[in-house]
Formats: structure tokens, sequence, C-alpha cells
């Protein structure tokens, strides 16, 4: 079986997004957040 990953880029921490997170991590897909990511971007440059 192939490894799928799956990259979602959100503005807010809505309920669909958790909803497909928790479906993505049920069929053992790797899911990666760049929420954290993007905020310290965000810190860093100001």
């Amino acid at each position: 079986m192939e490894e799928i990953k799956v990259t979602l880029y959100t503005t807010e921490d809505c309920s669909k997004c958790k909803m497909l997170k928790q479906l993505l991590e049920s069929k053992h897909i790797e899911f990666r957040d760049l929420n954290a990511i993007d905020n310290y971007e965000s810190v860093k440059d100001s």
C-alpha cells in the first residue's frame, strides 16, 4: 500500500477541519498541521 501524505492549509480551527483531521488519522494518513509554522513565521517577522 502506498503512503499518502496530505497537507491542509487552514486559517481557522473549525469543526469541519477537525472532522477531516480525525478522518485522515483514522485512515492512517499522515496529517501535517501548518498552523504552528505559519504562526511562528508571522511572529518572527514582526
